[in-house]
């Protein structure tokens, strides 16, 4: 039960992250540094989470080195996550965006396990996974449509949402190999949000001498108080890593991620519903849920059959 508590505790706080991001990014109007605050919190944490966990950090970077270069890749695949999210969840929602985010992650990891990229171990593409993805894209469908069709700048949105989806599954492949070669999920995080925090400040270092402060900021500062639960975007990083790794380690990879799904989703119906977090209230429809149920059951036999 307490692993099963830790994987929907761990989907509920990806979403949750997201939408936290995107207020502070609305608050500050810049999506750059809302994206160095956010990794600026998770860094420190992840520190702490290691230490505790295993009594040093003892990063073994010479073993790391002797990897392919991309094994650094998933620090830059979150700076881009975070970017994303905070741009289109204003624009889709959040469980509109998350459930987008889904199916690009799981097109892409269908796409990885059948050739073994990023050092994964190759997992054939079968007839039971293609129905997975068919009833996986059939409940997008059923959530995302909307009456009189959606509009071209919506679309691009969509669009963009996949990209942070499909960029999710790649950063998981790579951490999954960073992890092998740190020796420790936790260490791989760690060095994962280690990259992630050096790359968004060399974006924003490089933003203001190249092009100037303004183009940092690319809206109007948002007119209403700030909050201290703004700036812990960041925090969530803790409870995903360390649900994620109390959850695989008893229920499986497969499970954790079917239960971290249908986490994630239920947080993005709630806080459309309520309007929590500052995002637009948007109402709960038996088409959602039906689509969010398609998504879980697709999910379940691409993971687990």
């Amino acid at each position: 039960m307490l692993a099963i508590l830790a994987s929907l505790a761990s989907g509920i706080a990806g979403t949750t992250q997201g939408s936290v991001n995107n207020r502070m990014r609305e608050k500050i109007g810049s999506t750059y540094l809302s994206t160095l605050i956010s990794f600026a919190g998770s860094v420190p944490l992840v520190i702490i989470l290691v230490l505790i966990l295993e009594g040093g950090l003892n990063i073994p970077l010479s073993e790391v080195s002797e990897y392919p270069f991309w094994i650094w890749g998933g620090g830059i695949c979150g700076d881009i996550i975070v970017a994303l999210g905070v741009v289109c969840i204003p624009k889709l929602g959040s469980a509109k965006n998350i459930i987008i985010v889904c199916l690009g992650q799981i097109i892409i990891s269908m796409f990885i396990d059948n050739f073994g990229l990023f050092g994964t171990e190759v997992i054939p593409m079968s007839i039971t996974r293609l129905v997975g993805a068919a009833v996986v894209i059939a409940g997008v469908i059923l959530v995302t449509a909307e009456k009189g069709g959606s509009s071209k700048s919506e679309w691009l949105y969509v669009m963009l949402a996949v990209l942070s989806g499909a960029l999710c599954g790649i950063q998981v492949a790579i951490n999954g190999t960073l992890g092998i070669a740190a020796g420790s999920g936790y260490r791989a995080t760690l060095i994962s949000q280690c990259v992630g925090f050096l790359g968004a400040v060399a974006i924003v270092v490089f933003i203001r001498f190249a092009r100037g402060k303004e183009v940092l900021f690319d809206s109007e500062p948002g007119d209403f108080p700030f909050k201290w639960w703004m700036a812990t975007g960041g925090a969530f990083a803790i409870v995903i890593v360390g649900g994620n790794a109390i959850a695989a380690s008893i229920l499986g990879t497969g499970i954790v991620t079917v239960l971290n799904t249908a986490g994630m989703m239920a947080a993005g119906l709630v806080i459309d519903a309520v309007g929590w977090l500052g995002i637009k209230k948007k109402p709960i429809t038996m088409r959602k849920i039906a689509g969010m149920i398609l998504v879980i059951a697709g999910t379940a036999v691409i993971m687990m059959l």
